[in-house]
């Protein structure tokens, strides 16, 4: 069964997701040159591409988000199936198509002609295709636990790719991009088949597990990875899973010892004190406000990132960290 769990934190918080790569496009009409081939003895030719309609930053933006809710109605459908409540399952997927709809109508298309003629300049044939770009990045800090976690899930089940772990994993970096034409696609045929509901379960899975794409990079900084250890610790701490939590403290420990070498006395003095913070909380995991005092811990090293412009590398701050600053 799709569970629904922490990732949302490795992503949200951890991950320095890449920026989106739809670009927003400036013009509302443009039309490129004509190619032609062939000499004319027989027959000529001519292919155009006009593109129509115009993507403004805030739209590219939207798409993202639009995205990210697509795929959470489409996780929330396979968990319908999963417990045999096939009209549930059907509404998840009509709100999935109503937000497909949306994204269709909010990116521009670009028309392309084919056009032939015979030697005498008579038109023989003539067919346009409407295309859009709808790979579509799904990297909005509104990316959650019901979007990723079944994603990853999915794939385990569908035996696509090995999950994604953290506390004993390399650190990395993600952004997910979707496949808007294969989604919808699978949507359709889940929809002819509620009546085997595990059939339909198949199709929705098989969505996720590949018209969803994982694109990682390994990062070496040792402050991400502290980020994600403490994410990692919160959320366990709140699925009561302590066992995961204190290992996982240890771990942000460890990172933190890394820190301190790299940078000067004033933060290696605020990752010590952290450091002591963290190690007097690993044996209250249980007590309550454990998960609230592990997402402060998450708010100080946020605070010690800077972001060069351009670009989701993180660097050393070179300002004093904000004390307790909220995620």
């Amino acid at each position: 069964m799709l569970k629904q769990q922490s990732i949302a934190w490795l992503l949200a918080g951890s991950m320095m997701l890449a920026p989106a790569t739809l670009s927003a496009q400036d013009t509302k009409s443009t039309e490129a040159s004509p190619i032609i081939v062939g000499s004319g003895e027989q027959y000529q030719t001519t292919i155009t591409r006009e593109a129509k309609g115009e993507l403004k930053p805030e739209d590219a933006r939207q798409v993202s988000v639009l995205g990210s809710r697509i795929l959470a109605h489409l996780h929330n459908g396979a968990r319908f199936l999963a417990e045999a409540k096939p009209d549930e399952a059907r509404t998840e997927l009509g709100h999935a198509q109503t937000l497909a709809k949306a994204v269709r109508e909010i990116l521009p298309v670009t028309v392309v002609a084919t056009t032939i003629k015979d030697a005498k300049g008579k038109e023989i044939y003539r067919y346009e295709d409407r295309v859009q770009d709808d790979q579509i990045p799904v990297v909005d800090g509104m990316i959650n636990v019901q979007v990723v976690q079944p994603i990853i899930d999915a794939r385990k089940e569908d035996a696509a790719v090995k999950g994604v772990q953290l506390a004993e994993a390399d650190v990395i970096r993600t952004s997910l991009t979707m496949n808007l034409e294969y989604v919808e696609s699978k949507i359709r045929q889940a929809l002819t088949r509620l009546n085997e509901p595990e059939k339909a379960r198949t199709d929705l899975l098989t969505a996720s597990a590949i018209g969803v794409r994982f694109d990682t990079q390994k990062e070496d900084h040792p402050l991400v990875g502290i980020q994600a250890a403490l994410r990692l610790a919160e959320q366990q701490v709140r699925d009561g899973k302590y066992d995961g939590a204190r290992a996982n403290l240890q771990l942000a420990r460890v990172q933190l010892d890394t820190y301190r070498t790299l940078v000067g006395d004033a933060a290696g003095k605020e990752a010590q004190d952290l450091e002591k913070e963290i190690g007097a909380l690993q044996e209250k995991t249980r007590e309550p406000g454990a998960a609230d005092k592990i997402r402060g811990f998450w708010g100080r090293v946020t605070g010690w990132f800077k972001t060069d412009s351009g670009t989701d590398q993180p660097k050393v701050a070179s300002k004093e960290p904000a004390k307790g600053q909220s995620p």
